[in-house]
């Protein structure tokens, strides 16, 4: 496997989800029309269709009363965040689930799918890491090859995910990330390759791990 011989530094998300499903969360309930998660070419071909299915049978899988709503402090709902999304701690993600919840501290379909779109991507990690990568050197670019190995140490480690993912998808998965960009990829190009790569990731692993 790529980069097997890295140390693993963060558990991953798989286990985090077989923690929720052990929990007991249900499917959801009349009157919601939930669609069929999408096929892994649905995601590569067009990768905002597929997170807003994705979004949308979570939150359908999450809201287990049919209440329309979810609490903002429904422990399920923190367990799955820190599996599908950039946020892994408590304190950020209560801050980040505030900012959408309405006053009376409840996220509906709407809002969620907010707050899942605002932390599908993490670009204060992607700007230190760029800094860290070009910090000893005279150039302001790092090459694409480079590029691909410390996304796939990003994705193992900062994210917890993909150790037992095939070469073959992880090739994939970079290709497409990589797709619009030079030989030498510059911040600002870095940074949007990174968002990029970080979404197919996440909404690949939701599609692989689905809620019950």
């Amino acid at each position: 496997k790529l980069l097997a011989e890295a140390a693993p530094r963060t558990p991953p998300r798989t286990v985090r989800l077989a923690e929720f499903q052990a929990m007991g969360a249900c499917c959801s309930g009349e009157g919601e029309v939930v669609p069929d998660p999408p096929s892994l070419n649905e995601i590569f071909e067009n990768l905002p269709a597929a997170e807003r299915k994705l979004w949308r049978i979570a939150f359908a899988s999450l809201d287990s009363t049919n209440a329309r709503k979810l609490a903002s402090d429904h422990e399920l709902l923190k367990i799955f965040l820190v599996g599908s999304t950039t946020l892994q701690h408590e304190g950020e993600i209560a801050s980040a689930v505030k900012q959408f919840a309405s006053a009376d501290g409840f996220l509906d379909k709407e809002a969620f799918g907010k707050l899942m779109q605002a932390n599908s991507q993490d670009d204060t990690s992607a700007l230190t890491m760029f800094q860290q990568m070009t910090a000893h050197s005279d150039e302001e670019t790092i090459d694409c090859a480079d590029a691909r190995t410390q996304l796939l140490l990003f994705a193992q480690g900062r994210l917890g995910i993909g150790a037992e993912w095939e070469d073959a998808l992880w090739d994939r998965v970079l290709d497409a990330s990589l797709a619009s960009a030079d030989l030498q990829l510059n911040m600002e190009s870095w940074v949007k390759c990174c968002g990029l790569f970080t979404r197919y990731v996440l909404a690949i692993n939701q599609q692989m791990s689905p809620l019950p």
